[in-house]
């Protein structure tokens, strides 16, 4: 699903200008930058504006407090404001809603804006169209639910990072991917497991840029002693799954599944730990809808990149590209290189660099032949990432856990 919230918050630019500091907070929500927006929030009080009371909303979501959002947002349309903010709340209740697995009242929630056609602009319009396709389709589906021992559950992954499962009951090998924004599988696949296929006209964006259209279907998957009832699918044909190599993607459990397991701890040796218990500490990642931001540091500097298990290796986007000129300076070591994807193959010129050092969770990674993208291969409005975290920063550590609910990131060892 496109990423419509993010093209929304472009709406706010051109309203009535706020004050300095209800501007500052507004630029800060604009870069995605939740981080610095919930350290520099006001306290609450009843005179607050319903502009500021929306950025209270976005970082609560942004930080997985679903249901405090879902109420400011609620709280914000059972008043008069102005009709770009109803837009935007609107929008972010969509998502909430969809978030906490309820997708009648998704739906509901953007159905004023879709009889009065807006926003006006066409692009959004055609997203939220599109998430009413995928709204409909889903409307009749309970929540998901996770069902089983509250004990840890090892299991065991194979060197594509793929483990046993039952889905719909059928024997299949499947992953976490923290960058899927949805769970997904090939059409044969679902139709081994017995799935019904929702035929549906919703399409998803790749990462070569192109949109793809998906089917939908609704199955159970059983993880060890672990049920998880109503996990929804996007399901593509399996020529979109398989690479120009010939490697074939049969699918992946993406952010709704992952995040709603809690802790999972990965081991060096292969093995994965769910429902591990931490101590409790402030989230280090946080939520641009379904996807997980991390803070990295390099020369001093906080820069927000993507969590990417899904993702075998680190890239850096052309943010960053733009921020560090001086680690580009001999233009002779530029090449093109290809992305592949569900779209297709796409060539984007890119620069390899010999090593590069930075924190992540507070911890030293070294990574060597690094490439950097020169071009930007999103939306204007998405942007903001200087990087996209992939296993190979993560796998140099003895363990690391994810906990999605909890929103944290821990590297051991």
């Amino acid at each position: 699903m496109r990423a419509a919230l993010a093209a929304f918050s472009l709406l706010l630019a051109a309203a009535a200008c706020p004050g300095a500091e209800e501007s500052e907070l507004w630029a800060a929500y604009q870069a995605k930058n939740f981080f610095l927006l919930k350290g520099h929030l006001p306290a609450p009080s009843s005179n607050q504006s319903a502009r500021v009371e929306f950025l209270r909303a976005a970082t609560a979501a942004s930080f997985g407090e679903h249901e405090t959002a879902i109420a400011l947002l609620r709280g914000i349309l059972s008043k008069a404001h102005d009709p770009d903010l109803d837009v935007l709340t609107r929008g972010l209740l969509m998502h909430e809603e969809r978030a906490r697995y309820r997708y009648k009242p998704a739906l509901e929630a953007i159905e004023p804006l879709l009889r009065e056609s807006r926003p006006k602009d066409p692009g959004q319009l055609v997203d939220l169209r599109n998430s009413a396709r995928f709204l409909t389709a889903l409307a009749g589906v309970g929540p998901q639910q996770v069902l089983g021992n509250a004990h840890p559950l090892v299991v065991q992954r194979g060197p594509d990072g793929r483990f046993a499962v039952l889905l719909g009951g059928h024997a299949a090998r499947l992953g976490f991917d923290t960058g899927a924004s949805f769970s997904f599988l090939a059409e044969s696949t679902a139709r081994q497991a017995g799935l019904e296929i929702l035929r549906s006209d919703v399409s998803v964006s790749s990462p070569t840029g192109a949109d793809v259209q998906v089917a939908l279907a609704v199955g159970e998957i059983a993880i060890g002693s672990l049920r998880i009832r109503n996990v929804v699918f996007l399901v593509m044909p399996d020529a979109r799954l398989t690479m120009p190599d010939g490697f074939f993607m049969p699918g992946l459990l993406g952010f709704p599944v992952i995040s709603a397991l809690g802790a999972i701890s990965y081991e060096r040796d292969g093995s994965m730990q769910i429902g591990v218990r931490h101590v409790a500490r402030e989230p280090n990642l946080a939520l641009d809808g379904n996807r997980v931001v991390a803070l990295v540091e390099f020369r001093k500097q906080k820069l927000l990149c993507q969590l990417d298990t899904g993702a075998d290796n680190t890239v850096f986007y052309e943010r960053f590209y733009q921020l560090f000129p001086d680690l580009f300076a001999d233009p002779s070591r530029g090449h093109p290189l290809k992305l592949g994807g569900a779209a297709g193959v796409q060539e984007i010129p890119a620069y390899p660099l010999e090593s590069i050092d930075f924190k992540l969770a507070d911890e030293p990674i070294h990574l060597t032949g690094t490439q950097v993208f020169e071009k930007s291969i999103v939306a204007a409005q998405d942007n903001y990432l200087a990087c996209n975290i992939g296993l190979d920063a993560l796998k140099s550590f003895k363990s690391y856990s994810i906990d999605l609910k909890a929103l944290r990131l821990e590297l051991h060892g």
